[in-house]
C-alpha cells in the first residue's frame, strides 16, 4: 500500500468498541503519518492474536503492527516481523500508546 491520505494500514482507523482477533497482514505499507502493518490508529479498541509481516515505512507514528493506540487500548499476543523505518515515534510492534504495562 502506498498512501496519500493522512494515515495508512490494512485497518486505517478503528473505534473504541472494535475488537479484532486473528487478524493479519503481509502487505508492505508506505505513508507519511500513522502508518502501520495492521492498524494505523486505534482509539481504545482491542487487538489480540494478530500479526504483521510486511515492511512499514513512514515518518511520524509508524509501527510494524500499530501506529498509535489510544488510552484504554489493548494489544495482546500480537507481533510484527517486518522492518520498520520512521523518523519520529516509530517502533517494531507499535509507535505510540496511550497506556502501557510491563517494561
Amino acid at each position: 500500500m502506498n498512501g496519500t491520505i493522512p494515515w495508512q494500514a490494512v485497518l486505517p482507523e478503528i473505534s473504541r468498541t472494535a475488537r479484532y482477533r486473528d487478524a493479519y497482514s503481509t502487505a508492505p505499507v508506505t505513508c507519511p503519518n500513522y502508518t502501520a502493518g495492521l492498524v494505523a490508529q486505534s482509539a481504545g479498541s482491542a487487538i489480540s492474536d494478530s500479526y504483521s509481516t510486511g515492511a512499514v515505512n513512514g515518518k511520524n507514528m509508524t509501527g510494524g503492527l500499530a501506529g498509535a493506540v489510544g488510552a484504554g487500548g489493548l494489544v495482546q499476543d500480537c507481533y510484527s516481523t517486518g522492518t520498520v523505518a520512521g523518523t519520529q515515534y516509530f517502533g517494531g510492534a507499535g509507535a505510540s500508546s496511550g497506556s502501557r504495562t510491563g517494561p
